[in-house]
């Protein structure tokens, strides 16, 4: 939460009911719901039948390993 207060001190140094910039805005509404619905969406259009590609996308197989250092002598590699 120290964090949180610590990048938003423009934020509360803001009287209660003063005007926001439209710059503001913009950037904090218009364009977090174009991220979103491009996150969401983006994925779905893609592997979808409506997607303009010339060829198929067919995914046969995929892997993640994730390494996670304990100590400076010991790692473990967990592979999904």
């Amino acid at each position: 939460m120290y964090v949180a207060l610590c990048f938003n001190k423009p934020y509360y140094k803001k009287k209660l009911g003063e005007k926001i910039d439209k710059i503001e805005k913009f950037f904090a509404g218009f364009l977090l719901i174009v991220l979103v619905i491009t996150l969401i969406a983006g994925p779905l259009l893609l592997f979808s039948n409506l997607t303009s590609l010339p060829k198929t996308i067919e995914t046969t197989s995929a892997s993640v390993s994730f390494m996670m250092e304990v100590s400076e002598n010991a790692s473990t590699t967990y592979n999904v």
